[in-house]
């Protein structure tokens, strides 16, 4: 198993080719990406405003706007699911809906505080993923060393 970003796994860039068409290219459908959607929530990341880094805290992620990909997945009523793509008919909504670009929140390593439509990024998530993780809210992750104590 490899765990990394949306960026980095997916097999769909138009922007470049990222490690999952590499791997995809050598592993072919032995391998299964899973990529992960959320609406909204809280997230750790370096945060960037007025074009300057303001360093790594978490930051809150207002719910995607309707009309968005994360929206439109949030409709289906369940605040956390998982999508095996590769089983959805194609000529059903759902599969026709998978192969259109939509635009889903694009959280990395930065997340832009003064600008929240520059996070949401258009992904086709069937020609990225084969399957997808999606949350109504996320939280952020917790630092080695800041994790809560029980």
């Amino acid at each position: 198993m490899l765990w990394a970003h949306n960026g980095h796994v997916n097999t769909d860039s138009q922007y470049y080719k990222p490690m999952g068409t590499w791997l995809r290219e050598r592993f072919g459908n032995e391998m299964y990406v899973a990529g992960f959607a959320f609406r909204g929530g809280e997230l750790r990341a370096i945060g960037r405003e007025k074009a300057q880094n303001t360093g790594l805290s978490v930051h809150k992620a207002e719910p995607s706007p309707e009309g968005t990909g994360d929206a439109v997945l949030s409709a289906a009523g369940m605040p956390i699911f998982f999508l095996d793509m590769r089983t959805v008919p194609p000529e059903s909504a759902l599969g026709k809906w998978l192969v259109q670009p939509h635009l889903f929140n694009n959280m990395g390593a930065m997340w832009v505080v003064d600008d929240p439509a520059a996070n949401r990024n258009p992904a086709t998530m069937s020609k990225a993923y084969d399957g997808l993780f999606f949350f109504e809210n996320t939280h952020a992750a917790e630092g080695l060393g800041t994790a809560r104590q029980p």
